[in-house]
């Protein structure tokens, strides 16, 4: 008889501690703190592997992230483990339209993989800020490494010169020649700075594959 009580007392505990973690993982999500919230959702399914709204609510994750396919496994999980989900339903619907959109446009070169028409101006808006900060920082934001060091190593390097140079003055007639070539190098570090300001703000929309250089 005792046993039982603390059976059923253990596993009351056991439908708390789910139910607070999910309402923990919830408020997580609202506060866009998806690390923590997935964190909280897998201590939540090792005690209960066979709840769907876990599964539901990482579907809802998956969709604020932008991540469609992973939205749509979760969805689709959830409804195997509990059919009464009927809100789960409609949303798997949603993130399957917007798989099959995010996958047309990026097979056109529109959008990288998985990417919303929001999201995308949120990168390009930080990958310009980033570029203007310093010629490469926005590529390196993207995760461009390559383009960030061809846009990062000869700003910084050029800069280095001009730095050496910076006592040249027009009236030192015998090194005139350096002068000049500081102010070229002014020049090829504006022309980088700009450049890689537009190039950023095109990495952010366009695919890898698409790249013409």
């Amino acid at each position: 008889m005792a046993e039982d009580e603390r059976g059923a007392g253990g596993q009351h505990t056991d439908e708390e501690r789910i139910e607070a973690l999910m309402i923990q993982a919830a408020v997580a999500r609202g506060r866009k703190d998806f690390r923590k919230a997935e964190a909280l959702l897998d201590a939540a399914e090792a005690l209960a592997p066979n709840e769907g709204r876990i599964f539901d609510l990482r579907g809802d994750i998956s969709v604020d992230r932008d991540h469609f396919d992973s939205a749509v496994a979760h969805y689709r999980r959830a409804l195997e483990l509990d059919p009464t989900l009927e809100d789960t339903e409609e949303k798997l619907g949603m993130a399957s339209r917007g798989r099959m959109q995010a996958t047309k446009l990026a097979s056109h070169g529109v959008l990288p993989d998985g990417l919303t028409p929001e999201r995308i101006r949120r990168r390009s808006q930080i990958a310009m800020l980033a570029s203007l900060v310093f010629p490469g920082l926005g590529h390196l934001w993207l995760e461009r490494y390559d383009r960030a060091a061809w846009f990062g190593i000869p700003t910084a390097l050029f800069l280095a010169c001009v730095g050496l140079l910076q006592d040249i003055t027009s009236e030192d007639i015998t090194r005139i020649g350096a002068l000049w070539t500081k102010y070229a190098l002014i020049g090829a570090v504006a022309i980088l700075w700009i450049v890689a300001f537009v190039d950023a703000s095109r990495c952010a929309t366009v695919r890898e594959d698409e790249e013409l250089f």
